[in-house]
């Protein structure tokens, strides 16, 4: 009877730590009790708003108003499009009057909103959906990169010629395998972009993919920390359609930064949640 329990509670354990090490391999659910951990020079937010559902002023004048009380200090949203959130611009301008529209007035666009003043902005030719601005947080140079990268859907997925291949393709799993190809192509661009910088950096916005996927690791092998996994509690799921939940967005930052705390708001705004960090610049 003794060696029985033995072998249970043996089986148990083995099962106990093959989860936590396949937790660990793939980032799944974060386990970090600390909280915040002390002041922070400034918060970032990043959130996919899915402005083409958006439908009337009201609610973009509750979106704007959400967006404001997280008082983070920068702030990007994706699928903005300049000409249908005009209402959300206008209040959002009002307590922040930087900002780099660079890709705000196309089709599932991008924008960053700032209280400090943005130097050197613009968008990655190479990388589209990926704009780029440099700030001064107290007298140190940041630079901030949102992206928000290819779908898994079969919108803009590459096209087969082959009818075999295409039957493959049309399945979730299909479509995830080609669009991480894509960004996978548009990640190794940003590796080397991160990789030739000194500053502090962070990268940020809808990744479509998850953290320690083979995209995400390209940004890690450049030295970035995804700051869920660093101060995270739980699984921080950021997107949600129905009884979906995944954590495909993401903050990213160098070591040039210290993590202060993360956290993501829920919101039914949109099928995305708001997710938001602070950080303090090393000295």
């Amino acid at each position: 009877m003794l060696k029985l329990k033995a072998l249970v509670l043996f089986i148990i354990l083995a099962i106990v730590i093959f989860l936590f090490w396949r937790n660990n391999c793939y980032h799944i659910v974060a386990f970090n009790f600390r909280g915040d951990s002390g002041e922070h020079q400034f918060r970032v937010l990043t959130w996919n708003i899915c402005s083409p559902k958006i439908i009337n002023g009201i609610e973009q004048e509750e979106i704007a108003r959400l967006i404001i009380a997280q008082n983070a200090d920068f702030i990007q949203l994706n699928e903005f499009v300049l000409d249908s959130c005009l209402v959300i611009d206008s209040l959002l301008n009002k307590h922040y009057p930087y900002r780099n529209n660079a890709n705000a007035k196309i089709k599932a666009g991008d924008v960053f909103y700032s209280k400090t003043q943005l130097l050197g902005s613009g968008k990655f030719r190479e990388v589209p959906n990926c704009i780029y601005s440099k700030l001064v947080i107290e007298k140190d140079s940041l630079f901030i990169i949102g992206c928000h990268l290819p779908r898994n859907n079969h919108e803009g997925q590459i096209e087969i010629d082959d009818a075999d291949s295409i039957r493959r393709v049309k399945t979730f799993w299909g479509y995830y395998r080609n669009a991480r190809e894509k960004r996978k192509e548009k990640a190794q661009f940003l590796k080397k972009t991160i990789q030739k910088s000194t500053l502090p950096m962070i990268v940020m916005g809808d990744m479509n993919d998850f953290d320690a996927s083979a995209p995400m690791d390209s940004l890690e092998d450049a030295g970035m920390k995804n700051a869920w996994w660093e101060g995270g509690l739980g699984y921080g799921a950021t997107y949600h359609e129905g009884w979906l939940r995944l954590r495909i967005d993401h903050i990213y930052y160098n070591d040039k930064l210290s993590l202060k705390g993360v956290k993501v708001v829920n919101t039914d705004f949109s099928d995305h949640n708001i997710l938001i960090a602070d950080f303090s610049i090393v000295k």
